[in-house]
């Protein structure tokens, strides 16, 4: 699962993501609702950024601190059950 999560991230066409793989770059002669819609679409950005480089840390093993005590599978089951979510 992971994998392809990675892979439709890399994919300028995603479907997953609706075109939130992607950030949104702010241009001086952006109006304020132009900015504001982007610094939304860039937040979502970040957001599904760090979710899927905390999965991949995960998947790796890699050693790092989270403030709650969760095991790599629970953590996984929750954010595939997030990511189906948010992306309905």
């Amino acid at each position: 699962m992971l994998k392809f999560v990675i892979a439709e991230w890399s994919n300028k066409e995603s479907i997953l993501f609706k075109g939130f793989n992607m950030s949104q770059e702010i241009c001086d002669n952006d109006t304020k609702e132009i900015i504001r819609d982007k610094i939304k679409h860039n937040a979502v950005y970040s957001l599904y950024y760090n979710i899927i480089r905390i999965a991949y840390l995960f998947k790796i093993k890699h050693s790092f601190y989270l403030s709650t005590q969760i095991s790599e599978v629970e953590f996984i089951h929750y954010l595939t059950i997030y990511l189906i979510k948010v992306m309905i």
